[in-house]
């Protein structure tokens, strides 16, 4: 659930604005407050006690780090709705005022863990759901008051003058968030969470695209078996592949285990063989990482995996069908960065076998375009090389993959495929081999719904993540017959 930042810290540019964490201003008989106190953008401590302010600024919920808000003592009359954005917030004191209504939107400060509204006038049913502790349960299980994303819809891109002399297949994929992670977040409504009716809406949400392929992550083991696999198979005729991540033997728990899983059409596709790709595995049985200690320090007994389906269409139509779910942890850019290395070092091998054959890589990478990670699939290298990895045994300062891939995705109208509290950008993605061209995308949710909600998921959406999806067509001069060859 967390992601590369890569180029996404904020940039200030008033060295002393960044230095001030706390600002003082109670006893001052203020009545307004300037804009240049939001231009503090590090502020966590904001106090502005015993004054005579009427109204909360607005500017308050656009301060990023702000953990301690002190209003108590004014003549404030309405919290605004907006204050439920400065979700870092740890006290909120707002005693001795005149609020008479709470916001649901208060509900979403899942950090908050004092909130001080004694000596107010609250109306029922907030008086009573204060004085019994229940408010923020309460305003957290009713934050449902805002306007619904765009409707996503597929839309031409602008790769095919001539669609009548292309046949397309749709393929997508969708972390789907496992209900062990699900259960960990507090900012959104209890019920938009709950395993049984996430299950019916993501069903229901990838019946309604009707893809030809798709990839999920997080799909925990269970479900898999209980659920999706079935489930698409009555609503979809779907075909499926899946692959359980490694856990930890300490933590071994069926409930929470969870993998990757590939679904494809059985109508329009046949399995011809499948590879699963365990990366700890890889680690310790490389060779050239034998005695690099720091690596295996720094890479420990993670789990995750990737999948690999090849699948037949027609006669002469091979499709190379790669899903991935790499670490999640912020910070880990060079264990992601191996991940990627070692899942395109086995990719290359199994195109080697399939001559000719299309690729389409698809997961959660959990790396923005300006990561490194997405820098070595595109330019086909990286100069960064921690590992001591060789390229074809040579030695080298940088490692190479000869794959020329494209993405689906080149200028997207939408900034995120994933969005939570801390974090908003595109994570996931679609990959193609250079013989294909996509035709169509499915739209990403504008930026503006952003504005109306702190995260996913919530009550348009069940997972942090959302579906992304593309029509690929093979370039008619690359339609020829393939001829396998076995894997050494």
């Amino acid at each position: 659930m967390g992601f590369d930042y890569t180029a996404k810290n904020r940039n200030h540019n008033e060295q002393n604005e960044n230095d001030i964490q706390g600002l003082d201003m109670s006893f001052q008989g203020i009545k307004n407050i300037s804009d240049v106190v939001f231009k503090y953008l590090r502020l966590k401590e904001l106090l502005l006690n015993n004054n005579d302010l009427e109204i909360i600024p607005l500017g308050i919920s656009k301060l990023p780090y702000i953990e301690k808000i002190d209003l108590s003592h004014n003549r404030i009359k309405t919290i605004p709705p907006e204050l439920g954005r400065a979700v870092n917030l740890r006290e909120l004191l707002l005693n001795d005022n005149l609020i008479s209504t709470v916001p649901m939107e208060i509900g979403s400060l899942y950090n908050l863990v004092c909130l001080n509204l004694t000596n107010n006038p609250l109306m029922s049913p907030f008086h009573s759901l204060y004085k019994d502790g229940a408010l923020l349960r309460f305003c957290r299980d009713n934050n449902n008051n805002y306007k619904p994303p765009n409707t996503r819809m597929w839309v031409e891109t602008s790769n095919i003058v001539n669609r009548n002399d292309f046949e397309s297949i749709s393929v997508g994929t969708y972390n789907i968030l496992s209900n062990f992670n699900a259960s960990k977040i507090l900012y959104t409504p209890l019920w938009t969470i709950a395993p049984e009716s996430r299950k019916d809406i993501i069903l229901k949400n990838i019946i309604s695209y009707d893809l030809d392929i798709l990839c999920l992550q997080e799909v925990e083991t269970y479900l898999y078996y209980e659920c999706y696999r079935d489930g698409l198979y009555s609503k979809g005729n779907y075909q499926s592949s899946y692959f359980e991540k490694m856990q930890i033997e300490a933590v071994k728990d069926t409930k929470i285990a969870d993998g990757c899983a590939i679904f494809w059409k059985n109508e329009r596709f046949k399995l011809v063989e499948e590879f699963k790709i365990n990366f700890y595995n890889r680690l310790t049985a490389d060779t050239r990482l034998k005695n690099n200690y720091e690596i295996h320090n720094l890479y420990g007994k993670r789990g995750e995996v990737g999948l690999v389906v090849v699948l037949e269409k027609g006669i002469d139509e091979v499709f190379i069908v790669v899903n991935t779910q790499l670490c999640t942890e912020p910070n880990n850019h060079n264990v992601r960065l191996l991940q990627m290395i070692f899942l395109l070092e086995d990719l290359e091998k199994i195109r080697n076998k399939y001559k000719g054959a299309s690729v389409v890589i698809m997961g959660d990478l959990a790396s923005t375009k300006e990561s490194k990670v997405y820098d070595l699939i595109m330019n086909r290298k990286t100069e960064y090389n921690p590992f001591g990895l060789k390229t074809s045994g040579h030695l080298s300062d940088y490692y190479k993959h000869t794959l020329k891939l494209i993405t689906a995705y080149e200028d997207p109208d939408g900034s995120f495929t994933c969005f939570t509290p801390v974090f908003k950008g595109i994570v996931d993605h679609i990959l193609y081999s250079d013989n294909l061209i996509a035709s169509d995308i499915i739209t990403l949710v504008e930026d503006d719904y952003t504005e109306r909600t702190v995260g996913l998921p919530n009550i348009h959406f069940p997972s942090n993540h959302i579906l992304i999806g593309a029509k690929l067509c093979i370039k008619p001069v690359f339609k020829k017959n393939y001829k396998p060859k076995s894997i050494k």
